[in-house]
């Protein structure tokens, strides 16, 4: 997903950040999630999983450099999730917590697939593929919380908006937790 000089950029300046919470603000999902609910496994191709020893650089990177509370914005999934990014695929540490916020201005997208893929996916901590909305963050020297809003009807400008989850991510503390 990276070139050699983005990778190493990238590892540069995270090994070298005093920073409380180190964003990795990205298009696509980093973590890696088996999008078939039966006994094999399947990756999304279009994902992070489709590239999967960039992926385990950096998952083994934040893992064994102890990267203070990396946090993954991300999106193009036309869905919302939170989840707990891990360093391989199979019951590892998490190494990171991701939120993926919905799309505001699609339509409603067919995601049974990754709705199928829940149960097995444990590290999906929230998951949202059928309303539409859009992910806040309040960040403070303790927490990085993740507040996810769906609209009632997005073609409606008057729709009311709720919120439908927030998660949040402790100083020190690996994965997000409902908040």
């Amino acid at each position: 997903m990276l070139g050699t000089e983005q990778e190493r950029w990238l590892f540069e300046r995270l090994a070298d950040s005093g920073a409380t919470w180190n964003v990795l603000a990205q298009q696509i999902y980093l973590a890696a999630l088996d999008v078939d609910p039966g006994a094999g496994e399947s990756y999304n191709t279009d994902k992070w999983d489709a590239y999967p020893v960039a992926r385990e650089r950096l998952t083994r990177f934040l893992h064994e450099q102890q990267v203070r509370n990396p946090v993954v914005l991300a999106g193009d999934v036309h869905a919302a999730m939170v989840n707990d990014v891990t360093l391989s695929y199979e019951n590892a540490p998490v190494v990171a917590t991701e939120f993926l916020g919905s799309s505001v201005t699609t339509g409603k997208d067919n995601n049974d697939i990754f709705e199928a893929a829940r149960a097995g996916n444990p590290e999906m901590l929230f998951y949202n593929g059928r309303q539409r909305g859009y992910l806040t963050c309040e960040v403070t020297p303790s927490t990085f919380r993740g507040d996810l809003w769906f609209a009632d009807d997005v073609t409606d400008r008057q729709s009311a908006v709720r919120l439908q989850a927030s998660y949040a991510v402790v100083d020190g503390v690996r994965g997000g937790q409902p908040a």
